[in-house]
């Protein structure tokens, strides 16, 4: 664990987030070796099934989502093998993500100034950025969705780093209603965005997912970065407000506004497009809660939350 002292320089923050992967308590290792071999372009569906039939509740898990209404395949799915097949490296590896964060005691205690709970936003980023994509960028659902899903996750891994010291930086930033990024460039020397690119880039994600997180706190990506990272990032911008919409009920016109006006500058998006999205994006998001969760989800809650953005948009 960094020290207090040692936090205040960006160096042994980042020494402290380059160790080895396994050292790093968020992911469970079979969770962290799924993750990696799923980055792997040389691995098989036989390999990843292997990997995943160690943990039979990991397997169950796979099986039953890959069989679940949430992902329309037709025919029944019976075993880890075919479901990798069916669902793909992307969706396995968004499938083993959103496990973790809805299981995790590593979300617990998290509050921040724009929303709640940690994995639920992380879930309404996630099926925000997948809408995004199938009316901009239909080839991209998948990588958008995994990339809404991970986009924060450099809180949980400077949290797990840095303990205490993360903690205040937490406290502060919730208690003083600052932007907890900005708190962190001036304690920490490093901000949640800069340290989650450190360790994607590690892990062996691609440029398109750890280039739009390094940056999702800008209005604009480094131009050292292609098309597809451009891209990705654009669709991330939309959903970082569509997520905030569903879960800061407080703020609901306004970042209702801010999204539509973000996709109208990014994509010159129409505003029955944008309707259609948050309805879309709704949806999908009481789909995920509810298989996560294991709870029946009301649809009364996301739909009101549509509802109240459609008619701020309807009004503007």
């Amino acid at each position: 664990m960094v020290t207090a002292t040692e936090a205040q320089h960006p160096a042994a923050v980042i020494e402290k987030l380059l160790v080895d992967p396994a050292s790093h308590t968020i992911f469970p290792p079979l969770a962290m070796r799924v993750l990696t071999m799923a980055s792997d372009p040389k691995a098989s569906g036989k390999d990843l099934k292997e990997v995943i039939e160690v943990d039979p509740g990991l397997a169950t898990r796979i099986l039953k989502m890959a069989n679940s209404a949430y992902y329309g395949i037709r025919q029944p799915v019976r075993s880890v093998e075919r479901a990798v097949v069916m669902l793909g490296f992307g969706k396995v590896k968004a499938m083993v993500i959103g496990f973790v964060l809805s299981s995790t005691g590593k979300t617990e205690g998290l509050t921040f100034p724009e929303y709640g709970n940690f994995w639920r936003y992380a879930g309404a980023v996630a099926c925000s950025a997948r809408s995004v994509a199938d009316r901009f960028a239909p080839n991209q659902r998948e990588d958008a969705y995994l990339l809404g899903l991970i986009h924060e996750m450099g809180v949980l891994l400077m949290r797990d780093s840095l303990g205490k010291v993360y903690d205040d930086v937490l406290a502060e930033a919730v208690s003083q209603q600052r932007c907890l990024y900005e708190v962190e460039k001036q304690r920490l020397g490093i901000t949640h965005a800069a340290a989650a690119k450190v360790v994607f880039e590690k892990w062996g994600f691609p440029p398109a997912q750890y280039a739009p997180i390094a940056h999702h706190h800008s209005d604009r990506i480094s131009k050292v970065f292609g098309r597809e990272e451009n891209l990705m990032f654009r669709i991330l911008r939309v959903a970082v407000y569509l997520g905030l919409l569903f879960e800061n009920d407080q703020q609901r016109a306004l970042y209702a506004n801010k999204a539509f006006e973000t996709a109208r500058a990014e994509f010159r998006t129409e505003l029955e497009d944008m309707r259609a999205i948050i309805s879309n994006t709704a949806v999908e998001y009481r789909k995920l809660v509810q298989f996560l969760t294991g709870l029946e989800a009301s649809a009364d809650e996301f739909d009101a939350a549509a509802e109240k953005a459609r008619q701020v948009l309807a009004a503007a």
